[in-house]
């Protein structure tokens, strides 16, 4: 489910992309203890270009919510 929802982060419209980044880090903080090396780097890449880019998601501010813990 994670990767699912990393994948449609970068695909949806920026206006729905906020609520896909919120559920992202819901479902990381349940699942972070089962995530494998790939997952936690897929979340790393996207929480840099959400800081790189103000279009990305429309609510970077989101990723906020995922745990530091689940990296």
């Amino acid at each position: 489910m994670v990767t699912e929802l990393l994948t449609s982060a970068r695909q949806v419209d920026p206006d729905i992309a906020p609520s896909v980044v919120n559920a992202l880090a819901i479902v990381t903080e349940s699942a972070s203890q089962n995530m494998g090396p790939q997952v936690k780097e897929g979340l790393k890449d996207l929480i840099e270009e959400a800081e790189g880019t103000t279009g990305m998601s429309g609510g970077a501010h989101r990723l906020s919510g995922i745990p530091t813990y689940a990296f």
